[in-house]
């Protein structure tokens, strides 16, 4: 039995305009996309964009560091079983390790925006592992990352947003509550906004040996 022919217009945020692609797609697959396209009153065009700009823009990257999909109540639940210190202790660990080895690995260089795009695209975008949000005003950036996940979650990402900045010479502020925090992130310092030299060079290694 042969496959569908599926006809759309790819389209990027990145580009102007749309690049029209006929391609062959497994039936089941299409089926699919029409009742899901019916189900949400969209177009199929959209929901296939939606798809591909998921999977190039995320899933193609994030698997390289193993992320997974796991419900949060049974994250938040893990941080129950972990004291206050030790949440704190991870965030520290993860924000000055792993996150910004991400950041170097997806945007090429770790700065204060491929940060802010790395965190978009882990919350609200594609991981929702949190909803995140934020804003600038000149000179500060106020970051908003909500997780519904309890207090020790809290004190992990607090942690985590603080370590990840300063590795960059910024300095973070944040204020928890129990299912979110709230960050000021100052841009205009006498250290500068960029990560020191022995940083850079660490992560200009990390990019090139990928």
């Amino acid at each position: 039995m042969s496959r569908p022919i599926l006809e759309f217009k790819l389209a990027t945020k990145r580009l102007m305009g749309t690049v029209t692609r006929t391609v062959r797609i497994d039936r089941i697959v299409d089926s699919r996309i029409v009742a899901l396209a019916d189900k949400e009153r969209l177009s199929t065009n959209f929901l296939v964009n939606k798809a591909l700009r998921r999977y190039v823009e995320w899933e193609a990257e994030a698997e390289h560091f193993g992320f997974v999909s796991v419900p949060n109540s049974i994250v938040g639940k893990t941080f129950d079983y972990l004291t206050e210190e030790q949440a704190r202790d991870f965030g520290g660990w993860a924000g000055k390790n792993k996150i910004p080895e991400i950041v170097s690995f997806w945007f090429k260089k770790l700065d204060i925006e491929n940060s802010l795009k790395a965190l978009d695209l882990m919350g609200t975008q594609y991981g929702r592992a949190f909803r995140f949000e934020y804003s600038f005003d000149g000179r500060t950036y106020t970051l908003i990352l909500k997780h519904d996940m309890g207090p020790k979650a809290s004190a992990f990402y607090s942690e985590l947003v603080k370590s990840l900045f300063d590795m960059q010479g910024l300095r973070a502020e944040t204020m928890e509550t129990e299912d979110q925090i709230v960050s000021k992130v100052y841009s205009s310092q006498g250290h500068g906004s960029g990560v020191s030299s022995s940083s850079l060079e660490q992560y200009e290694t990390l990019v090139k040996a990928r």
